[in-house]
């Protein structure tokens, strides 16, 4: 298990590495933010539980269009990882509303002191949206 400070670090990482704009990003398009999170005591329900609903208190802040939250669907294909605990996807309209949310203090502040106590590890995959033709 990885002590405290250094899982403050990672995640702290994390966000700067997220709020970055890449050059080639128009700044204009939807933005699907994928969180996969691991609780500390993975399988945890009331853990779990917590971390869900912390989630959906994120979609109040500016910027977020829609806040989608759940759990692993188990599965027996290789191809598929469910060891995560909870998935959380965000929709943004653009790069500047997530940059935005991602330095946002209510967001900082629900990592901090509600989902970083609980979680081992998380992994973001931010994904542009293509439309037909593009």
């Amino acid at each position: 298990m990885l002590p405290k400070s250094l899982l403050v670090i990672i995640f702290s990482l994390c966000l700067f590495a997220c709020a970055e704009k890449s050059p080639d990003v128009p700044d204009t398009q939807r933005i699907e933010h994928v969180v996969l999170c691991w609780l500390k005591d993975h399988g945890n329900e009331a853990q779990r539980q917590k971390v869900i609903a912390e989630s959906r208190k994120l979609a109040g802040i500016p910027g977020v269009l829609q806040v989608r939250v759940g759990e692993a669907l188990p599965s027996e294909r290789a191809i598929v990882d469910d060891s995560f605990d909870v998935g959380v996807i965000m929709s943004f309209g653009s790069v500047a509303d997530m940059n935005g949310y991602i330095t946002n203090k209510t967001h900082e502040r629900i990592v901090k002191e509600k989902l970083s106590p609980l979680l081992a590890k998380i992994v973001v995959y931010d994904i542009i949206e293509k439309t037909a033709g593009e």
